[in-house]
């Protein structure tokens, strides 16, 4: 859901940045969401379960919008999760060896 902001021709997010091409999902603070829908294999069934493999950043590192966070699979194709905002990687939800499906969080950012 988006809300017109003081700029008439630009949508915001609840979050109040600028509605990226996948809708950002905020904890009521301050805190993206990272999900792995974006990278999902499209040839994957909406039920089909993936696992987190590896983590390549640590919770308090600084990380880049676009820069890959973790490595999932799901039947044997990898793909990786880029963090959707720049800032704080605030809390790793799902650790390594963890199943995910397509929608869950996986990591918390704090924007900065």
């Amino acid at each position: 859901m988006t809300r017109r902001g003081s700029d008439p021709g630009r949508a915001v997010t609840p979050c109040g940045g600028p509605t990226p091409a996948a809708p950002l999902r905020c904890d009521g603070g301050d805190r993206v969401a990272v999900t792995p829908e974006s990278v999902w294999p499209e040839d994957a069934e909406p039920d089909d379960e993936g696992v987190v493999v590896n983590w390549f950043a640590r919770e308090g590192a600084s990380v880049s919008a676009g820069e890959s966070l973790c490595e999932c699979q799901i039947e044997k194709v990898s793909f990786d999760v880029p963090a959707p905002v720049a800032g704080e990687l605030d809390e790793i939800v799902k650790r390594e060896d963890d199943t995910i499906t397509r929608s869950d969080t996986v990591a918390w950012i704090r924007p900065t």
